[in-house]
């Protein structure tokens, strides 16, 4: 599976031919064929974003009212994936024999990646980089919520009491960040610029990242040196993607080796944390506090201790759902 992080024209020009036609003169025109491409998951937004930005010059999409239609074999050699599953994916596949490329609106691709696709010369691209500075300003306002006191403060509303404290800063503290590709990359610039932090940071493979990354963040380790990372952070950013490798990451142990005063900050994959070994990490004192976008179920039973939790900051998987997400 190659990925790569745009939804790029010349990917749709690799698959178009040329036809070619002659003019009043006798001289010969050369144009581009409209490439036939299948839009799995619905959106209104999609055909109207299309029609704006004129892609409709170069697709001719299809939109699908059920999946028995969807699953009709048809000439179609691109997909732009808007909502689906690994398997609804592998049995679109094995019904469109010609398929070269799919792209997912997606930055993260574990819900859709399955041997069918991944045993398959379809080229893969995603939409990284897409939603990577709102996911950055999550992480600023979740540093700023702990660093201010302010659960403290929302306490006391609730309570209808008046009691001053002192509060501390955001500048100068160290951000550790696990698992830096693009959305790390963002975060550290933004921290760096905003709050003078120290971003320690940790990626699966260093040789890899794109030029420029590594000179965004103050140190950089690979995989094995996350405890490094860990012990050193005042907080500490979850950016993983789910994998095999990653899932349950983010256990009682690695709890332990972050700094009591630490705050916990998910908005890579829910799937990368433990649940039950983040609320005795939480109610035991072992970490300060937690920010999370993203949980192991979604949406998260009503039944989780997450909830009655003081020290955690809860939003819904929809830290990067600003007004121009599908513009994105």
């Amino acid at each position: 599976v190659s990925t790569q992080s745009t939804w790029d024209l010349k990917m749709l020009f690799r698959l178009a031919r040329w036809s070619s036609s002659s003019n009043s003169d006798g001289r010969e025109i050369k144009t581009r064929e409209h490439i036939p491409i299948a839009i799995i998951g619905n959106n209104p937004k999609v055909p109207e974003l299309i029609s704006k930005y004129a892609l409709d010059k170069y697709l001719c999409p299809t939109y699908f009212a059920n999946e028995e239609e969807m699953m009709k074999p048809a000439n179609f050699k691109a997909a732009l994936i808007v909502k689906s599953d690994a398997t609804q994916i592998g049995n679109f596949i094995n019904s469109h024999r010609k398929l070269r490329w799919m792209h997912s609106t997606m930055s993260g691709v574990d819900k859709i990646l399955c041997d069918t696709l991944v045993n398959s010369k379809i080229d893969l691209t995603n939409a990284r980089g897409a939603f990577s500075y709102p996911l950055a300003e999550y992480v600023l306002q979740g540093i700023l919520y702990f660093a201010k006191n302010i659960p403290y403060f929302q306490e006391q509303k609730q309570n209808r009491t008046w009691a001053p404290i002192e509060v501390g800063y955001a500048s100068n503290s160290n951000v550790g960040i696990i698992g830096y590709g693009d959305i790390g990359h963002r975060t550290a610039k933004l921290l760096k610029r905003s709050i003078n932090s120290t971003t320690i940071c940790c990626c699966d493979e260093i040789s890899e990242l794109p030029k420029g990354f590594s000179d965004s963040c103050d140190k950089l380790y690979s995989a094995n040196g996350y405890k490094k990372v860990l012990r050193k952070s005042d907080y500490v950013v979850g950016i993983l993607p789910q994998t095999r490798r990653t899932s349950g990451y983010f256990d009682l142990d690695k709890f332990k080796l972050m700094k009591k005063t630490a705050v916990f900050i998910n908005i890579g994959r829910g799937a990368t944390m433990v649940e039950k070994d983040l609320v005795i990490a939480l109610k035991e004192g072992i970490i300060r506090g937690a920010v999370l976008d993203v949980y192991p179920e979604e949406p998260l039973p009503s039944t989780s201790e997450l909830f009655g939790l003081k020290n955690v900051l809860m939003t819904h998987h929809c830290a990067d759902k600003t007004s121009d997400y599908w513009e994105r």
